[in-house]
């Protein structure tokens, strides 16, 4: 995949949350664009806002701070940021990481939305 394959979807209607669909690479090239999203969707008073990296086949150090970054944004502001992470090769990387210990990761937006 290459930057041109990089998509948002955003759906409001299972509110309380504010779910952002991500997919391709999320990387230098997709996270500022993820980033900017975020940054609009918190500036309008979201604050339970779920990420689903279903569809993410790469993920960077870029992408893994924009997360970091808006996980404790939100907590700060009594919110939380929850992540889907189906893919076993970006799941590992969370676990390398150690991020999995930090962020709320799901394996369906079923179960983010009962958590």
């Amino acid at each position: 995949m290459t930057a041109i394959d990089f998509q948002l979807r955003v759906d409001s209607s299972h509110a309380p949350f504010t779910i952002v669909a991500v997919a391709g690479e999320l990387d230098n090239s997709g996270g500022p664009l993820l980033r900017s999203q975020l940054d609009e969707m918190t500036g309008c008073g979201a604050n339970e806002v779920t990420l689903d990296l279903s569809e993410v086949v790469f993920i960077d150090s870029t992408g893994l701070g924009i997360l970091i970054h808006y996980h404790r944004l939100l907590h700060a502001e009594g919110g939380r940021l929850q992540v889907i992470v189906t893919q076993p090769n970006i799941r590992r990387i969370f676990e390398i990481t150690g991020i999995d210990k930090v962020l709320h990761l799901y394996e369906s937006l079923g179960d983010a939305l009962i958590a």
